[in-house]
């Protein structure tokens, strides 16, 4: 028997006993049947996997459609760069490009893409238009400055444009006290210019550091500092003291024994209100009152300022004590001397009409 070579014995399905496992069985020999249930579940999974790998085929064949536009898409802008039209006189043209939109999640506004800092930048950018517009009202605002600034220190204008240029920076409230002592101590310009600025400066000029302005004034030497130019300079003091700003005594007492006794009369004013409680200077200067000289108008009227009961009177008198020293003062009348004031303007007097008044 067959069965008695060796081979594993058949079963009643047609399968061998043993060895046989890994084989498949046909399924003709299966009697058995198979469950509704696990058939109607097989046949779901194999429903399931084919549909999805027909959606994963469907993908493939887009992708690859996609990929076949884009590559025609370029080769139709290629050809349409290299088939342009011939350049013009030599001139090599342009390629055209393709034109690019943008998608509809791509078109966003500035708010969206910023968001605060877009605001934040507009704000920004209103306060630079403000201050370049301060700063250009600025200027427009003093150009009547800068116009008398430029003719006064214009040597090839005349000497009465440049004059009348410093009168009317004197008496233009645009101007600082800071330019206005700049402008008067430069030698290079006209005597009766310089005059007129350091006559207008007020005692603001001394207050940012007068310790140095005493010093300035007490101790200039050279041409630049003739006795009528130290004494218009030794005014802001003067007014100073009588405001109660501070005011350095060794200067001032240098003056006090200056040559010149008008600039004399002026420092012991300076130094009486400085002062009060030290009447020596006073004293001097009720006695120079008293004298008989050309001097002694001139220290009554700074007695009266010493003794005025308000600031008002006594800026009064101190106003009247410098028209007199430019009446009488030497100095001044020869820097006044072939000048008068016609309708505003300062203009030269010919010397033989003003020898004769």
């Amino acid at each position: 028997m067959p069965g008695l070579g060796g081979s594993a014995p058949i079963g009643y399905n047609g399968s061998r006993m043993s060895g046989d496992e890994d084989r498949p069985r046909p399924r003709f020999l299966v009697n058995q049947e198979e469950d509704p249930v696990d058939r109607g579940n097989r046949i779901g999974d194999e429903r399931e996997a084919a549909r999805d790998l027909e959606r994963r085929q469907q993908g493939r064949a887009e992708v690859g459609r996609a990929g076949v536009e884009l590559s025609q898409g370029r080769m139709q802008a290629m050809s349409e760069s290299s088939s342009s039209p011939p350049p013009e006189n030599g001139k090599p043209a342009l390629p055209s490009l393709p034109v690019v939109t943008l998608e509809p999640w791509e078109q966003r506004s500035n708010l969206e893409k910023y968001g605060a800092f877009w605001y934040l930048a507009l704000g920004g950018l209103v306060i630079l238009a403000g201050l370049i517009l301060w700063f250009g009202w600025g200027v427009w605002s003093l150009r009547e400055v800068w116009r008398d600034v430029y003719v006064l220190h214009d040597p090839n204008r005349g000497v009465v444009e440049r004059v009348n240029a410093a009168d009317r920076l004197a008496r233009n409230p645009e101007t600082t006290e800071r330019q206005r002592y700049d402008i008067a101590i430069r030698r290079d310009l006209p005597d009766l210019a310089r005059y007129l600025i350091a006559e207008s400066l007020t005692a603001e000029a001394a207050t940012g550091d007068p310790r140095a302005y005493a010093m300035a004034v007490a101790r200039s030497e050279g041409d630049g500092w003739p006795a009528w130019f130290r004494l218009l300079m030794l005014r802001p003091l003067a007014y100073g003291s009588g405001a109660g700003e501070a005011i350095e005594p060794v200067p001032l007492r240098e003056l006090s024994e200056h040559d010149d006794p008008v600039i004399r009369l002026w420092a012991l004013y300076t130094l009486a209100e400085a002062s009060r409680y030290n009447r020596n200077e006073a004293n001097q200067l009720r006695d120079a009152a008293n004298q008989e000289s050309p001097e002694a108008g001139l220290a009554a009227v700074l007695v009266q300022a010493l003794d005025a009961e308000t600031d008002a009177e006594r800026i009064d008198r101190l106003d009247e004590a410098t028209r007199w020293v430019r009446r009488h003062h030497p100095g001044a009348l020869a820097v006044w001397f072939g000048w008068d004031r016609f309708e505003g303007e300062l203009v030269r007097v010919p010397v033989e009409v003003e020898a004769r008044e």
